[in-house]
């Protein structure tokens, strides 16, 4: 087969390039590729000699040696280059001995690895949450001091926070000077929610009305009407009311 096709291919090339030369060339079958070789070496050295040459386009009668590559031509067996055939399907383009692509309801999807198993881990038991409900009312008026067990910052005793959980209706519009320049105020009440009662959970608030005031050299807990009173001057005293506090404890207004 490997050598009917170099047959065909260089009978081919002797027809193109040599067809019109003026002498007989005898090809057979049989010829090997050095045969064929030699056949155009002679031609054209015949060429190259001074053998006449047919004009460009003249018609001559077909030579015997030219018969003979046509019929070799003829003969020689189709190749599989030549019998392939490219057909064009919807979605691409293949040669005869492809394999088509299926319809779209052919195509079956091997089905999808399992998923691993997710890692099982026991649930965390969380304490339950407090109930946070607001402390009962101060049975007595206190004032407590606790020394810190150190002392920083200037000799004289200087106030650092104050913080006071007092009732709604006892809230002043302006608590700087009813309750002092450091006051933090949080109130409770109908309109308080559960806020202000987690604070007061959370800062371990026993009774109300309630406060704590921090100084450079001790932390004073005031409890009852104590804790509403103003201790600006005197902060390590007993303080005093303010008019309009007192109005609101002890005349009712």
């Amino acid at each position: 087969m490997k050598r009917s096709v170099l047959f065909a291919f260089v009978a081919l090339f002797v027809i193109v390039n040599v067809g019109s030369l003026n002498a007989p060339l005898l090809a057979r079958a049989d010829d090997t590729m050095e045969d064929l070789q030699k056949h155009v070496e002679k031609l054209r050295a015949q060429q190259q000699s001074g053998a006449k040459v047919a004009p460009q386009g003249a018609v001559q009668p077909p030579q015997a040696g030219m018969v003979e590559v046509q019929r070799a031509l003829q003969q020689a067996p189709a190749t599989p280059s030549q019998e392939r055939k490219i057909e064009v399907t919807r979605t691409h383009v293949r040669a005869s001995d492809g394999v088509p692509f299926p319809e779209p309801e052919e195509v079956i999807l091997p089905p999808p690895p399992p998923l691993p198993p997710l890692p099982t881990s026991e649930m965390v038991a969380y304490p339950p949450q407090p109930e946070y409900k607001r402390p009962p009312r101060c049975e007595g008026d206190q004032n407590i001091r606790e020394a810190l067990g150190f002392e920083y910052g200037p000799s004289e005793e200087v106030l650092v926070s104050d913080v006071i959980y007092l009732p709604e209706d006892l809230m002043p519009v302006d608590t700087i000077e009813v309750l002092g320049s450091k006051a933090s105020t949080h109130t409770y009440g109908p309109n308080s929610g559960d806020g202000v009662n987690i604070r007061m959970y959370y800062d371990a608030v026993p009774c109300v009305p309630y406060r704590i005031r921090y100084t450079n050299k001790a932390k004073y807990v005031d409890r009852g009407n104590f804790a509403l009173k103003n201790y600006d001057k005197q902060i390590s005293g007993r303080g005093q009311y303010h008019s309009w506090m007192q109005q609101k404890l002890f005349l009712g207004k």
